[in-house]
């Protein structure tokens, strides 16, 4: 079962984070020169699942390897309608220890509340 098909499954939003090992555009990579073989389905994933693609605050790669390649392959992806319910979303990237992967950390802040009209207390 592709993950399209898992999302389409649930009847709430979702949110979807981890390592993609993919970029998707030519800012994603360091020292990148075109686009890489399946940035184009990635996008078209993303596009599917109206999802977005939150920007990286702190960093602006997730992996590293020894001879200075360096890429975005980790993020979070949530379903567009988490923006109706929360004022501002944002992903952070921490600094990494051992893994040649950078942990990401979701952050929030504050909550929508819609109403269906005006109440009155008296």
């Amino acid at each position: 079962m592709d993950l399209l098909a898992i999302k389409n499954s649930f009847a709430c939003p979702w949110i979807i984070g981890g390592d993609f090992n993919t970029i998707r555009n030519r800012s994603d990579r360091s020292s990148c020169v075109g686009l890489v073989n399946g940035s184009r389905e990635f996008n078209s994933f993303i596009d599917n699942c109206k999802s977005v693609d939150l920007p990286l605050m702190g960093k602006k790669f997730t992996w590293y390897r020894p001879n200075s390649k360096r890429s975005r392959l980790d993020r979070f992806l949530l379903e567009e309608q988490w923006l109706i319910y929360f004022n501002d979303f944002s992903q952070q990237g921490l600094n990494r220890s051992v893994s040649d992967h950078m942990s990401l950390r979701l952050l929030f802040i504050g909550l929508h509340l819609h109403s269906g009209g005006q109440s009155s207390m008296w």
